[in-house]
């Protein structure tokens, strides 16, 4: 399954990471799938999409750069808090790390 930014394959993540907490690995999950569904959208408008806005998503963020899954993009005026914010688009096939 692609986007329009990326047209080919999106990288997969396990649904539950090794060495992760079932809880800590649907969260991460979650994080991804929201980068991927919603590209270009700022850690707070990433959060505002689940129904409980404790900072999850914004906590798994750094996690899943770190493993090449989604990198950052160019700053943008944020929806929630009308700051200038980080944008998070998700990683093509290619720019996936192998090792994570």
């Amino acid at each position: 399954m692609g986007s329009y930014l990326f047209p080919g394959k999106v990288p997969a993540i396990p649904r539950k990471l090794p060495g992760y907490s079932q809880t800590g690995g649907n969260r991460t999950f979650t994080a991804y799938s929201l980068v991927t569904d919603h590209p270009g959208s700022t850690a707070r408008e990433l959060d505002s999409k689940q129904e409980n806005d404790e900072g999850t998503i914004r906590k798994r963020l750094a996690e899943l750069e770190k493993r090449s899954r989604i990198k950052r993009g160019a700053p943008k005026k944020c929806g929630i808090t009308g700051r200038m914010a980080q944008t998070w688009w998700p990683c093509q096939e290619s720019e996936v790390s192998r090792t994570n």
